[in-house]
C-alpha cells in the first residue's frame, strides 16, 4: 500500500505489544520484516495513551497523576499569602 500511494513509513518509531493477561502463554516474539526486526515491548505510546502489555493502564494512571500533582504544585505556589495572588484572583482560579 505504501508504494502504490507514495507514502513512507519510519519504521524505527514503531513499536509491537502483544497483548495478553496470561502470563504463561506471553512470549515477546519480534516482528521480522525484510529490512527490520521490530522488537516486543511491555508498553506502546499511541495518541498519548500508554497502553501496557496486559492492559492495566498503570503507567498512564502514573503520568496522569504526576500532570495533576504538577499542576497543583504551581497553582499553590501562586496562591501563597505572603507574595502570591490577591485573593479575589485566587478564588477565580478554583
Amino acid at each position: 500500500w505504501s508504494y502504490t500511494h507514495a507514502c513512507s513509513f519510519d519504521l524505527g518509531k514503531f513499536q509491537l505489544v502483544h497483548y495478553t493477561r496470561n502470563r504463561g502463554k506471553y512470549a515477546p516474539v519480534p516482528l521480522v520484516t525484510p529490512t527490520h526486526i521490530i522488537p516486543a515491548t511491555d508498553s506502546a505510546t499511541y495518541l498519548g495513551l500508554i497502553m501496557d502489555r496486559q492492559l492495566r493502564w498503570k503507567e498512564q494512571v502514573q503520568r496522569a497523576v504526576a500532570k495533576g500533582t504538577k499542576a497543583i504544585l504551581a497553582v499553590s505556589r501562586l496562591t501563597r499569602p505572603s507574595f502570591g495572588l490577591p485573593h479575589r484572583y485566587v478564588r477565580q482560579l478554583y
